[in-house]
């Protein structure tokens, strides 16, 4: 699990995970669930930056990804 916490309006939070190379994860936003109203949005970023993977919630789906991360590397 990973957490974040939305202080104010356009709050970002930002962390690194260094998975195994060929390991497959799943990403699922838990915002409305939780009784928030937040607009979630979720870039999962490369160590150079280019993204892997991008979650953008619609409706009442809250948006997931399911990842394999093609390196062990640090991404953001």
């Amino acid at each position: 699990d990973i957490n974040g916490r939305f202080d104010q309006r356009g709050d970002v939070d930002r962390y690194v995970i260094k998975p195994p190379a060929g390991s497959t994860w799943v990403f699922a936003g838990v915002t409305r669930d939780q009784g928030s109203p937040s607009d979630l949005q979720f870039k999962l970023l490369k160590a150079d930056g280019n993204p892997l993977a991008m979650i953008d919630d619609t409706g009442v789906d809250e948006g997931w990804a399911k990842v394999t991360f093609p390196e062990e590397a640090d991404y953001t």
